[in-house]
């Protein structure tokens, strides 16, 4: 979860400065607005999904579109290729996140539960928290359209870390 976060982490950190460096500040002030509202009219959506399937079914696709938002937003080269960013994380992540922590709910026993959540907030919280620091000193070097190529890569690699730790285990 925390290495899916941090690309949520890069777009607090750094998408106003990357959206001005492009003069697309107009734009990314719709950014997290559209963001949420993806994510406001798809989550009863996906919760269904993962009610009448399994965690899974949400999770693969969420991660997928994560990463796709997340290179649209480092190819963006007009306002539009950034608000379709904000939509497929909105799907994305926005999504990833509360499957993940109903995953988290669902899997451990009921006197596991509030630290299975805390470590859960923990991590989720460090890669929000440290991550614009520590993603922001690699922008001099990978600059902007770099950074969220990295971290739509580490959306990716979310996908074989997530099946080995659980999706692996869910039965069809």
């Amino acid at each position: 979860m925390a290495f899916v976060a941090l690309g949520y982490a890069a777009l607090q950190g750094d998408l106003a400065f990357f959206a001005s460096s492009l003069h697309l500040v107009t734009f990314a002030s719709y950014f997290f607005l559209v963001y949420a509202f993806v994510i406001l009219l798809s989550r009863p959506f996906m919760g269904r999904l993962m009610d009448q399937h399994n965690e899974n079914f949400v999770i693969y696709p969420t991660l997928l579109a994560t990463a796709l938002g997340l290179f649209a937003i480092a190819r963006m080269h007009s306002g539009w290729g950034m608000l379709l960013g904000a939509v497929l994380v909105g799907l994305g992540f926005g999504n990833f996140q509360s499957a993940i922590q109903a995953t988290v709910t669902k899997v451990v026993a009921s006197d596991r539960l509030a630290q299975a959540t805390s470590t859960y907030f923990i991590f989720f919280d460090m890669a929000l928290g440290f991550g614009p620091y520590l993603l922001g000193l690699v922008v001099p070097t990978l600059g902007y359209r770099g950074l969220f190529t990295m971290v739509a890569l580490f959306a990716i690699i979310g996908l074989p870390l997530y099946y080995l730790v659980h999706g692996r285990h869910i039965q069809k």
